[in-house]
C-alpha cells in the first residue's frame, strides 16, 4: 500500500476559512464606532471616580482628626500643606501656624496641639499628612483650619470643602463641616473659581 497516495474512506476536501477584505473593514468601522461611544462616558467615569477618591480620603481624614481629638483629650488641628509641603509654615522652627490659604488641593497636615495656641509645637506632633497625587482636581475650604477640640467638635471652623476637576461646576463636589464636627454632602449650589 502506498502511504502517499492513500486516502481515508469518507474523507471531504476541507475548505480553508477567514475574513474577507470586506468583513474585515466592517469589523474595524463597528469596533471604532463602539469605542467612539465607549470613551467619552469611560472618561466621565474616570474622573467622577478621582473626586469620589479624593473627597473618601478627605472624610476619613477629617474623622481621624476628629476622634483623635476626643482620645487624646486635646486640640487636634486639620489644615492644608503650604508652599513648602510640610502643611504648616515655619514647622522646623517650632510655634508654626497653617497657612493663611484656603487651597486643600496639595493636601492636608493633621497634628495635635496640647497648648491650645493652634501652633504646632513641634514636628513630632504631626499626626498625619495627606500628599495629593492627583493633579487637575482643585479642593478649596471657606477656611484656612479645622479645628477639634476636645470633645471632638468644630465650634467656628464650620465650613465647606468644594471639590472641582476641569469640567466646571456643574460636576462638582461638595462636604459641609458643622459646629458640631460632623461632615455632610452637599449638592448644588458649588462654584469653582
Amino acid at each position: 500500500m502506498n502511504w502517499l497516495h492513500h486516502h481515508r474512506p469518507g474523507a471531504t476536501a476541507r475548505r480553508q476559512r477567514g475574513f474577507t477584505l470586506i468583513e474585515l473593514m466592517i469589523a474595524v468601522f463597528l469596533s471604532a464606532l463602539v469605542l467612539s461611544l465607549a470613551v467619552p462616558s469611560f472618561r466621565t467615569i474616570l474622573q467622577n471616580n478621582r473626586q469620589v477618591t479624593r473627597l473618601n480620603d478627605l472624610v476619613t481624614d477629617l474623622a481621624y482628626a476628629r476622634s483623635e481629638a476626643v482620645r487624646r483629650g486635646v486640640a487636634v488641628i486639620i489644615c492644608p500643606r503650604d508652599a513648602n509641603g510640610d502643611g504648616v509654615v515655619d514647622v522646623s522652627a517650632g510655634g508654626g501656624s497653617c497657612p493663611a490659604s484656603t487651597d486643600w488641593s496639595s493636601g492636608w497636615v493633621i497634628y495635635f496641639d496640647e497648648d491650645g495656641d493652634s501652633a504646632l509645637a513641634d514636628a513630632d506632633d504631626i499626626l498625619r499628612v495627606y500628599l495629593s497625587q492627583a493633579s487637575g482636581l482643585a479642593l478649596t475650604y471657606s477656611r484656612n483650619s479645622i479645628r477639634y477640640n476636645a470633645q471632638g467638635l468644630a465650634i467656628g471652623f464650620a465650613g465647606t470643602f468644594t471639590l472641582c476637576d476641569d469640567r466646571g461646576a456643574d460636576y462638582a463636589r461638595g462636604r459641609v463641616v458643622n459646629n458640631t464636627g460632623r461632615v455632610s454632602e452637599v449638592s448644588g449650589g458649588l462654584s469653582c473659581s
